[in-house]
């Protein structure tokens, strides 16, 4: 656990809808700590004891400036930011760190810094709020009830009626505009206080986290509105591709966040399958920014108090904060206990068994159109990374291994060989690491590419998985401007490195393009 912290609370956003909640919780908590944080401070209207102070994301050097001024000892970061530079900046200097944040993008970034977290001493906790958040704490109980969950199925209910803040809006309707990565079909549910409800699969990040931290095979989030003829023509509009002209999402933006049809009321529900037993779990309230930010309240509580480890957790892996949604029973919410019972199987959706969903990388490149370098870096090799474990999907252990050009490259083989030269860039050049202690070939040369007869396409993926999940963790404890000494070239930088992956993983998945033409006729990502 870390000590108890004494110095100030920075909340980022702090006098808008969700921030402004929580500065006034945490301000009743610890008086005279909390600084609020935003572009425009002139508007905050907070109490005298809460500091307003400038700070706009997008301006570099801005944080710097305000933990060259201030003794900051706990960040909570309430708006989305560009990148995870700030996070980093955070972790780096032993500050701790609680993002309510919704993109698996960048949360996938913060959690690749669990090691400069724990150097520094600094605990972050992600997935704070109501989808993530509390729809992960269910997940754990019902998770924990079946003895293992085979599968989650995650529905959100939010009221229409609500005055969300516009950055909340336009992150919906920017969700709304973007491919689902997984196939998934809407599914009737029956909510407490709402009847049954048709809800559509939607990108909230609890289903790729979840993945990570509890090791389900398959996990769905699905979204409907209290409003059902709004949730229809939403997700109407959908289907006709109106959310992906950035003219449009500004305009329904701004619609959306005037016009109120509904309530404030909320419902998550968490169904999980083991077999064919079933168990269930639902939270209901009303105004969800309220609840988002009291969650955020509570959990910085706890990291301020140093009841915490060091490290980087999804809120769902600190069983400290299982009582939460007990803890919000005062703020008006309903937990209702699970319901054993044995319905008809909800339809499943992706193209992957087994371990082969627990890791895959959902990377949207048009989020990092204008980010910094290294989340540019990133990106492009996540995108091009998945892409090439992508050409295995749906497709028999014969076809992948399919001889269909004069030299053995088979597609089975290209991911086999990608693994390998992972471990080669980041496990031993970047980390140093002799060859010998290293799990697999690490010379990404002609070896490489040899897939015995007992390895599956599941074993092939689960192992690029785990190498590039390796070498995210290391290079998140270096610059981009890090050098290491090369046998042939001298020395390279970890930018080097990245650009030099970012090519081989695109001239491969351009070779597995072909090669899944040849096989099955299949075309594109």
């Amino acid at each position: 656990m870390t000590e108890p912290e004494t110095g100030a609370i920075l909340v980022i956003g702090g006098y808008g809808a969700v921030g402004a909640i929580v500065s006034r919780t945490l301000d009743g908590w610890f008086p005279g700590r909390v600084l609020a944080a935003g572009r425009r401070p002139q508007r905050a209207r907070l109490a005298p004891s809460i500091t307003a102070v400038r700070l706009d994301l997008r301006e570099p050097g801005g944080l710097d400036e305000l933990l060259r001024q201030y003794s900051i000892s706990t960040v909570v970061l309430c708006v989305e930011p560009p990148d995870s530079a700030l996070a980093r900046t955070c972790l780096r200097q032993g500050i701790h760190f609680v993002d309510i944040g919704a993109s698996d993008r960048l949360l996938r970034k913060v959690e690749a810094m669990a090691d400069l977290a724990h150097d520094s001493g600094a605990t972050a906790v992600l997935s704070v709020g109501v989808a993530p958040g509390l729809t992960n704490l269910l997940a754990r109980q019902v998770h924990e009830t079946l003895g293992g969950a085979d599968r989650l199925d995650i529905t959100v209910l939010l009221g229409a009626g609500e005055h969300h803040g516009l950055d909340a809006v336009g992150w919906t309707v920017g969700q709304l505009g973007r491919r689902y990565p997984y196939r998934a079909q809407p599914l009737r549910v029956a909510l407490a206080g709402y009847n049954t409800r048709t809800a559509h699969p939607f990108g909230f990040s609890d289903q790729y986290s979840l993945r990570r931290t509890l090791g389900i095979g398959t996990v769905r989030t699905r979204l409907c509105l209290d409003s059902a003829p709004l949730t229809a023509l939403l997700f109407g509009l959908q289907r006709i591709g109106t959310f992906r002209t950035e003219t449009l999402r500004k305009a329904l933006t701004q619609i959306l966040a005037r016009v109120h049809i509904g309530t404030s009321g909320f419902a998550i529900r968490v169904d999980g399958h083991h077999g064919d037993r079933h168990a269930a779990s639902t939270l209901t309230g009303s105004e969800q920014t309220r609840i988002t930010a009291l969650v955020a309240a509570h959990v910085t509580r706890k990291v301020v108090t140093g009841t915490l480890p060091a490290g980087v957790h999804h809120i769902e892996q600190l069983p400290v904060l299982a009582d939460i949604p007990s803890q919000l029973r005062e703020h008006g919410t309903t937990l209702w206990p699970p319901e054993p019972r044995r319905p008809a199987p909800a339809p499943l959706g992706g193209s992957y068994s087994g371990p082969m969903l627990i890791t895959a990388p959902v990377v949207d490149e048009d989020a990092v159109s204008t980010a910094g370098e290294r989340e540019i870096l990133e990106t492009f090799l996540d995108h091009h990374r998945e892409a090439l474990r992508g050409k295995l999907r749906d497709l028999s252990e014969r076809q992948v291994r399919q001889q269909l050009v004069p030299s053995p490259t088979t597609l089975i083989g290209l991911v086999k060989h990608a693994a390998s030269v992972e471990r080669n860039w980041f496990e031993h050049y970047l980390a140093q690491r002799p060859r010998d202690d290293i799990a697999g070939d690490s010379y990404g040369g002609p070896e490489s590419w040899y897939v015995n007869d007992t390895e599956t396409v599941a074993d092939v993926v689960s192992e690029f998985d785990q190498a590039c999940s390796e070498s995210r963790r290391l290079a998140a404890r270096f610059d981009l401007d890090h050098t290491v000494p090369h046998e042939k070239k001298g020395h390279v930088s970890l930018r080097w490195i990245y650009v030099h992956l970012i090519r081989e993983h695109a001239r491969h998945a351009g070779h597995a393009d072909i090669l899944r033409e040849l096989t099955d006729g299949a075309l594109g990502d």
